[in-house]
């Protein structure tokens, strides 16, 4: 039998969720320049996958680098159903699951990682997750107020509660922030 081993890269620094922690304790949003980076580094994560799936993104898996690095995390997450009806996650990733998870046979795609994307876009710019309705889409007027309209379009078709109406991955998304902010 041969003993094996992960070695991962040694990140000093912090996770996105507990800046965003910071910035709510404060009571003012984490400062927008340095949440649109993350927001682009993340982003190009999710080109870099390709047709592979994240599965997992929230901000406990965006890393910040005390140099300014950024590195998402937690790839290759085991299936969320372990028997039909029964999910084993905690509440933290329950709350940004995308609605096609919680169907029977619902698995992980390129769309549920937009999803997931748009949510962390509305933590990077509101400092909270928005409220979402039974169907999974966003229903909190307020939040969807607070952002920049091109922001304000791409974070709700994002979040749409149907797979096939979000960007279908990480570089269509690109292509369409490209458009939006030339």
């Amino acid at each position: 039998r041969e003993d094996c081993f992960l070695t991962t890269e040694l990140l000093e620094g912090t996770s996105l969720e507990a800046t965003l922690a910071v910035a709510l304790e404060r009571g003012e949003p984490a400062p927008l320049e340095q949440m649109l980076k993350v927001f682009g580094e993340v982003l190009e994560a999710l080109v870099q996958c390709g047709p592979n799936v994240h599965g997992d993104l929230r901000p406990s898996n965006v890393l910040l680098g005390s140099r300014g690095e950024v590195k998402l995390v937690g790839f290759g997450c085991p299936p969320l159903v372990l028997a039909p009806g029964a999910v084993a996650v905690s509440p933290d990733r329950l709350a940004r699951l995308p609605p096609e998870l919680f169907r029977e046979g619902g698995h992980p795609t390129a769309a549920s990682d937009v999803f997931s994307f748009g949510l962390v876009l509305f933590e990077l710019l509101l400092c909270r997750l928005p409220k979402r309705g039974r169907g999974g889409g966003i229903l909190d007027p307020k939040a969807l107020q607070a952002l920049p309209g091109a922001l304000r379009d791409l974070a709700i078709r994002c979040t749409s509660p149907d797979p096939s109406r979000r960007y279908t991955g990480g570089g269509d998304l690109r292509r369409a922030i490209e458009a939006a902010f030339p």
